[in-house]
Order: structure tokens, then C-alpha cells, then sequence
């Protein structure tokens, strides 16, 4: 089988999780390239439904517009900062609303530290 150039790429620079990397030199990645709503194509048009919400992170689906403008908007104003050291910013408040928590860690951490709050 004749691998792409981006498949290629990924095979020499990444290890996925459950793949057995043996039989994933000779077949390559599914390389995704776009993805609307709960869809997904891959490079050559195949469609796709993308079942895992890309674990998690896409759960309101691809492409959404009004989360590309909110996007957008918080992107062009303040695309990141962190909450160490007494630093704040208004994105990190709206984000936790009325829950105290740390709005910047993965959800467990976030959780232990509100029971422990």
C-alpha cells in the first residue's frame, strides 16, 4: 500500500494509543481533514461520524458558528493567560460562573480541589 506524505509523517512522529504499530507501519493513519457537526472527512472524502466527540473536546459538535465567534472574539482579544501568581482575567470567571473551582485544570483536578475548597 502506497502511504501519503502526511501519513508517512505521522507514522515516523507519533505513537497512538491502542494501534498496534507493527501492522499501523504497513497501513497508516486515516488522516482526518475536516469536520462539520457531529461529522468528520478524511483526505480522500470519505465521511465519517465522529462517535467519541473528539474525546471529549467537540462535544457541541464541528464548525459550530457561534462557538467559531466566540471564538473568534476571545482570540482577539485575549487569546490565553494563565491564573498563577494572583493574575486574573474575565474569560476564567465566566467560564467557572458561580462554581469555585480552578477553571484552568483537567476536570479531576478541578473536582478534588472544589471538594477540598
Amino acid at each position: 500500500m502506497d502511504l501519503t506524505n502526511a501519513q508517512m509523517r505521522d507514522i515516523e512522529t507519533l505513537i497512538h494509543p491502542y494501534t498496534n504499530l507493527d501492522a499501523f507501519r504497513e497501513t497508516g493513519p486515516v488522516v482526518m481533514e475536516r469536520g462539520e457537526g457531529i461529522h468528520v472527512w478524511d483526505t480522500s472524502g470519505k465521511q465519517y461520524i465522529e462517535g467519541l466527540a473528539g474525546l471529549w473536546c467537540t462535544s457541541l459538535g464541528y464548525n459550530e458558528q457561534e462557538l467559531v465567534d466566540a471564538a473568534m472574539e476571545q482570540f482577539s482579544t485575549l487569546p490565553f493567560t494563565h491564573s498563577f501568581a494572583g493574575k486574573s482575567h474575565d474569560a476564567c470567571h465566566r467560564a467557572c460562573g458561580d462554581d469555585q473551582g480552578n477553571c484552568t485544570s483537567p476536570s479531576i483536578e478541578s473536582a478534588v480541589l472544589r471538594i477540598r475548597l
